[in-house]
């Protein structure tokens, strides 16, 4: 029962931050939509290199987007997917993705422009040890920074680097509580995207 109102308590709480989360924003709008700069559309694909314990370099690929709302502020969201390549074993599996959003600082020169994010979001980490499948959701938080090579108008390629921590997380599987220790992330990626 007292487990019960501690979730009660947190989802009231996440209930009051986004009801206070939006008033803002629409308080916000007219001047956001004011200032609106356009926004960019990217794929992603690339390395990342987590420090968990038994596991190797992994391919990333994903999707990002954001939208200025100001001439070098951006705001914006990403989904990144690892595949299986780092897992330790077939048997030992680990796989994660990174979900979250953004805001990053942007210095636009004649051929490019160049960025710095700050990231916040959920971790999906898939893990198997043993039998037993398990899907842990770690909140994350990390910094990014790349550039992008205008090749016109509404195009541009170019490379991210980030660096991510993912926080500690507990799952309750089969009636047993499992605990996921925290790790760091490193990503290279190149990075395409459009203009509208």
């Amino acid at each position: 029962m007292l487990r019960y109102i501690e979730e009660m308590g947190k989802t009231l709480q996440l209930g009051i931050s986004t009801f206070a989360l939006t008033l803002l924003t629409l308080a916000w709008s007219p001047k956001l939509f004011a200032q609106d700069k356009g926004s960019q559309f990217g794929l992603v694909y690339g390395f990342s290199v987590p420090d968990a314990d038994n596991t190797n370099p992994f391919k990333l690929s994903g999707i990002k987007g954001v939208t200025f709302i100001h001439a070098k502020i951006s705001l914006g969201g990403y989904w990144y997917l690892s595949d299986r390549s780092g897992a330790p074993s077939e048997t030992d599996k680990f796989q994660y993705s990174l979900h979250g959003v953004q805001t990053a600082f942007h210095m636009k020169g004649s051929k490019g422009d160049t960025n710095f994010a700050l990231r916040a979001g959920l971790t999906k980490v898939r893990n198997n040890s043993g039998t037993t499948d398990m899907t842990f959701s770690p909140a994350h938080y990390g910094v990014a920074a790349g550039y992008d090579f205008f090749i016109n108008a509404w195009l541009s390629y170019g490379f991210e680097g980030s660096y991510v921590k993912a926080m500690d997380a507990k799952v309750t599987a089969g009636g047993v509580e499992f605990e996921r220790e925290g790790f760091n992330i490193v990503t290279f990626l190149a990075v395409i995207q459009m203009k509208f």
